[in-house]
């Protein structure tokens, strides 16, 4: 039952769930408890599990139940009074009770009901040729006719399962703009599409919309070849192709993500924006079989011809959306939660709302929008794109990997209004009528393994305070410059040094040009753009205007001896960018030169705590505009991709995690220990290492580890929970000796892991944010799994994750933030424990944050 408490009234019950024992034939009455403060209330619905009982009547206070069979028999009753709390309590809090085990009806189109078990789907088919909407659309062969009565279906169908509506082998349009109905769908999610080939559905998710795919060209592979910087494939094939023939249609294993849309094609080659390296027989190029073809013919980008409301968790998949109009969009998106278009073809796209969206294998021609809208794109190809992003003063993250774009307007892109920014990777932008990339508005962005060529201005601009990163970006052929940095943006080159270029130069850095070889010229060693810089800067005790006057664009102040011991900024000059560094152990007091402003008021100071920074930039040559970040000490870790298994050796035991492909992401003031980066020695031996209140444990092969060293000992034979644990080393007795603090018990063997670490540096303890994200899969069937953070040796409860995945290769994502209080030398560990047995794991990615708060 559902109460809801308010203070000086007595509780409220507007819910509940009733169970009776009635024998044959009988029938029996119990109290319902539904009220509002006190007075009793008639149900406005009543609903039972078990269609041998039916509902006799019901008061204020009883409802009464009669068994219509000939045995004696139980059934679970739903009661419910209909009236808004609101209406009662105003703003005041709800308390939900814990559930009963009890399965809601559902409302069929028919008005009928049914109780349906959760855990499966609800189908219904549309076949624009051969349906007929007097059927029961179950099943292909009794197909629904129309769109409508399936939109209908979506729209109307009240139940606890999926929603799934097939339109295979369709061609649906109209004169008229398409409005969908809200999608709302139901609330389980877990279906089950048994096979991998082709045709399947990959997605699992509350409701779908979906249409097979049609086979155009079988091919036979012959070589596949990565391009050298974006890992796309180009795949050799025996068959003879018609150059040209196969853009924009989809190439198909039968692997799971085996999958891409292809961008270019010759008589035996296919060029194919993914970064899949192999496909899985048989192989084939297709194309939709569907097709949505609707709107008024408006010459209108923003007119578009259909419109979706996403409600709830949807795939669309296997379509061909069209529009009438020569510019109009064809399909508008506007979503609240998590959303999915796969093997799509759509001749423009608009999207809106908080919904993350995920584009994957989608030919996208026309136009492609967004209104600051978040949004991951994979595997697709945007060809001749207008690019438009504006938006309500919200932003959005958004990543590209492994797309192609050709002749389109620039990516990203982004305004005052709608900031958007996020990540480029193994991507290709060619022949772009501007700027290939624009990055702006105070975001961080990040291109990484890409090429950006024959772009009709710059490659790359950063504009407006835009930090970005850099990682090996090739291209030649741009009109301007490879990279312009503009109005305070910042660079960091990382990895790979850019390549990039245009016929101007290389890179312009205010108004001056430079080539990414002269190092020295523009960039320094460590590849960030070169500013002047003073550390060990000592605040001016004397704490007023004019004092500590500050010389260079970044300035490290190292002593603050007194609380509000001052610095002075230099005259503000339109466009200059000034980075205050405070490493002092005092407040530090920042004076304007006289007549500015540095967002206190005209010639008033403001402060910076210890362990912060203050980066302004000049709007004009009085006002200092102030982004403020405490985001100096930070850490990361970070795996993708993975498809090697983590390995469990017993269950029930936390093993600290480690792997060939984990890598240190982002790092400031923290140091990264990659452990046992996937090997796993055996202990052979552990013995007694003195006094019974330490061990030595001795491996077949040298274990790696040094003093301080965070690991786990695991599956001990015989089994000793005193060293299936976690354990800090004390100390190493020699390549395939060490000593940790432990019971001793009994000669033993075990498996050790050496757990991948993140070390807080010297002088960096305190507050931090932690963040975790990734996605995995069992190994073996129905496992749930644990997953904890270890500081030292001690579990830090808060960061508990604990998740179920139901069947092998059923990915499933994990994540969480936390508070946590770190000391100076502290070692941050991320450790996993199959609760159910010794089944394996594969952490296919991982992303481990730590940010000083």
């Amino acid at each position: 039952c559902v109460k809801l408490r308010s203070r000086g009234l007595m509780a409220t019950t507007l819910k509940a769930i009733i169970a009776f024992t009635i024998g044959a034939g009988a029938s029996a009455a119990l109290p319902h408890t539904l009220n509002i403060n006190g007075v009793g209330k008639v149900p406005d619905t009543i609903e039972v599990d078990n269609s041998a009982f039916s509902i006799a009547g019901s008061d204020a206070t009883n409802v009464n139940v009669q068994n219509n069979s000939a045995a004696a028999g139980s059934v679970n009753v739903l009661v419910e009074y209909w009236y808004s709390p609101e209406r009662i309590f105003g703003a005041s809090s709800t308390t939900a009770l814990s559930p009963r085990p009890f399965v809601p009806t559902a409302s069929r189109l028919d008005s009928s009901s049914y109780i349906y078990p959760a855990g499966t789907e609800e189908i219904r088919y549309v076949r624009s040729a051969t349906g007929d909407d007097a059927n029961d659309g179950l099943s292909p062969a009794t197909a629904w006719l129309t769109l409508n009565k399936g939109l209908g279906f979506l729209a109307g169908f009240s139940t606890n399962r999926n929603l799934i509506l097939d339109v295979s082998d369709s061609a649906f349009s109209d004169s008229e703009q398409l409005n969908f109905p809200p999608l709302f769908g139901g609330v389980n999610n877990d279906l089950d599409f048994g096979g991998i080939g082709v045709n399947n559905f990959f997605f699992r998710t509350i409701g779908q919309i979906r249409a097979s795919q049609t086979l155009q060209q079988a091919l036979t592979i012959t070589l596949v070849t990565p391009d050298p910087v974006t890992g796309m494939p180009v795949f050799t094939v025996s068959e003879g192709l018609t150059p040209g023939a196969h853009v924009g249609q989809f190439i198909l294993g039968s692997g799971l993500s085996e999958y891409g849309v292809i961008v270019a094609n010759d008589a035996s080659t296919l060029t194919v924006a993914s970064t899949i390296t192999a496909l899985t027989g048989p192989v084939g190029v297709y194309i939709p079989s569907t097709t949505f073809t609707f709107g008024a013919g408006d010459d209108n980008f923003f007119q578009e011809s259909i419109y979706i409301d996403m409600f709830a968790n949807y795939t669309i998949q296997g379509i061909s959306f069209l529009a009438n109009g020569t510019f109009q969009s064809a399909l508008a998106v506007n979503s609240v939660m998590p959303w999915h278009l796969f093997l799509c073809q759509i001749q423009g796209l608009y999207v809106s709302g908080p919904g993350q969206g995920v584009m994957d294998a989608c030919y996208v021609t026309r136009l492609f929008g967004l209104n600051a809208a978040s949004m991951e794109r994979r595997s697709s190809f945007f060809d001749g794109c207008n690019m438009l992003n504006h938006g309500d003063g919200a932003s959005g993250m958004n990543n590209v990997n492994g797309c192609y774009f050709d002749s389109c307007q620039p990516v990203f892109s982004g305004n005052v209004e709608s900031r958007v920014g996020g990540s480029i990777t193994n991507t290709e932008i060619a022949n772009g009528s501007a700027e290939g990339v624009i990055m702006r508005g105070g975001n961080i962005g990040r291109i990484k393994d890409c090429r950006i060529r024959d772009c009709a201005a710059d490659g790359i601009l950063a504009d407006v305070p835009t930090r970005l990163r850099m990682d090996n970006v090739v291209g030649t052929g741009n009109v301007g410059h490879g990279l312009k940095l503009a109005n305070g943006a910042q660079l960091d080159v990382l990895g790979t040094t850019p390549t990039v270029t245009g016929t101007v130069g290389d890179v312009e850095l205010g108004g001056d040009t430079a080539t990414w070889a002269v190092a020295n010229a523009v960039l320094r060693s460590a590849r960030h753009v070169a500013r002047k810089t003073n550390n060990t800067i000592i605040a001016s005790t004397n704490q007023a205007q004019g004092q500590g006057q500050l010389t260079a664009d970044i300035n490290e102040i190292s002593v603050v001896a007194n609380a509000n011991d001052c610095v002075t900024m230099p005259t503000a000059v339109a466009g200059m960018e000034i980075t205050i560094i405070h490493n002092g152990i005092n407040v530090l007091q920042i004076y304007p030169a006289s007549g500015d402003n540095v967002g206190a008021g005209v010639d008033v100071s403001r402060t910076l705590d210890p362990n912060e920074r203050l980066m302004f930039v000049a709007q004009d040559d009085t006002v200092w505009d102030v982004e403020a970040s405490t985001e100096i000490t930070h850490a990361e870790f970070t795996q993708n991709s993975n498809t090697t298994p983590y390995l469990i050796s017993k269950a029930n035991q936390f093993h600290l995690y480690h792997s060939a492909s984990l890598i240190a992401g982002d790092l400031s003031n923290w140091t990264f220990d990659a452990g046992g980066a996937g090997t796993v020695p055996a202990i052979i031996s552990i013995a007694d290492g003195g006094g019974g209140t330490s061990i030595n444990a001795t491996t077949g092969v040298a274990h790696g580890v040094v003093a301080g060293d965070v690991v786990s000992i695991n599956n001990s034979i015989p089994a000793d929970p005193n060293y299936d644990k976690i354990h800090v080393v004390n100390s190493i007795n020699g390549a395939n000796e060490f000593n940790v603090t432990t019971t001793w018990g009994a000669t033993a063997t075990a498996s050790l892991n050496h757990g991948a670490s993140l070390t807080c540096n010297i002088g960096q303890g305190g507050s931090y944010k932690w963040d975790i994200g990734g996605s995995a899969y069992s190994v073996t069937n129905n496992e749930n799994f644990d997953f904890f953070v270890f500081i030292n040796a001690v579990q830090v409860m808060k960061t508990e994750i604990r998740r179920k995945y139901f069947s092998g290769t059923d990915y499933g994502a994990f994540a969480k933030p936390a508070l946590l209080t770190i000391a100076d030398g502290d070692v941050v560990t991320w450790a996993l424990k199959n609760l159910d047995s010794a089944g394996n794991m594969v952490v296919r990615t991982v992303n481990m944050v730590l940010s000083r708060e």
